[in-house]
């Protein structure tokens, strides 16, 4: 049976890649690797499956999409565009209150509050789009923060 997977794998470079490694070091992050492109071996090529299924005696099928919770997609949501006006709103007020120092260092800090929040937004929604939990929800807040993150820094840059 390892020379049936170890046919299949190395026909593709990621195969070969994901196998090597495997071999090399065979810890968590790699063991992860090479069930994500075995998965996709059994889901692109359904013989391959069927005879890995013969060999193990066992039914053999491509993983089932995880959908993240919904406390996860509003994460990633509330991340990206209510705190970014929640920040404009702020930093608005304290702009026509006064320009004194003090009134900077907080217009500073919310600023950069803001950009922190963001590309953590972005970055929950990738871990979760990583782990094969896609939703449209999910991936429109990501793209949506990522699109906000760059107007952020578009600014230090021009």
């Amino acid at each position: 049976m390892s020379d049936l997977v170890h046919k299949q794998l190395t026909r593709t470079p990621l195969g070969a890649s994901a196998l090597t490694r495997f071999e090399n070091d065979p810890n968590d992050s790699s063991t992860d690797v090479l069930y994500v492109v075995l998965a996709d071996a059994v889901a692109t090529n359904p013989a391959f499956g069927r005879l890995l299924e013969t060999a193990l005696h066992a039914p053999v099928t491509a993983p089932p999409r995880l959908r993240p919770s919904s406390k996860e997609t509003a994460r990633v949501w509330l991340l990206g565009l209510p705190q970014v006006f929640v920040s404009y709103v702020i930093m608005s007020v304290l702009v026509r209150l006064t320009y004194s120092g003090a009134w900077a260092v907080i217009y500073a800090v919310v600023a950069y509050g803001s950009v922190v929040l963001t590309a953590a937004g972005v970055w929950f929604g990738i871990r979760l789009m990583k782990r094969r939990a896609r939703t449209g929800a999910l991936t429109t807040g990501t793209v949506l923060n990522a699109l906000i993150l760059v107007l952020f820094l578009r600014l230090f840059f021009i």
